[in-house]
């Protein structure tokens, strides 16, 4: 993983200041985002990921507290040759 990580980086840093080698510097591939509406975005990202995550912890939560249904039949078994 680490050789991975470091052979990544290794690669964008030695191919600076292109973005697309010979074609794009990264100076021509700023965006015209303001710094308040990526923060605005990525907090929006943030809300909607942390609603999910609650919503996942309570269904789970509920599951775990019904328990398993000891009612219904377990499935039969059957041995193959």
């Amino acid at each position: 993983f680490i050789a991975t990580e470091l052979g990544w980086i290794t690669r964008e840093v030695g191919r600076q200041p292109w973005i697309i080698y010979g074609i794009m510097r990264t100076s021509q591939g700023v965006s015209n985002l303001t710094t308040s509406q990526v923060l605005i975005t990525l907090s929006a990202f943030i809300a909607t990921y942390f609603v999910l995550f609650v919503l996942f912890i309570v269904f789970v939560r509920r599951i775990i507290k019904a328990g398993p249904d000891l009612k219904s039949p377990l499935p039969e078994y059957h041995e193959k040759r």
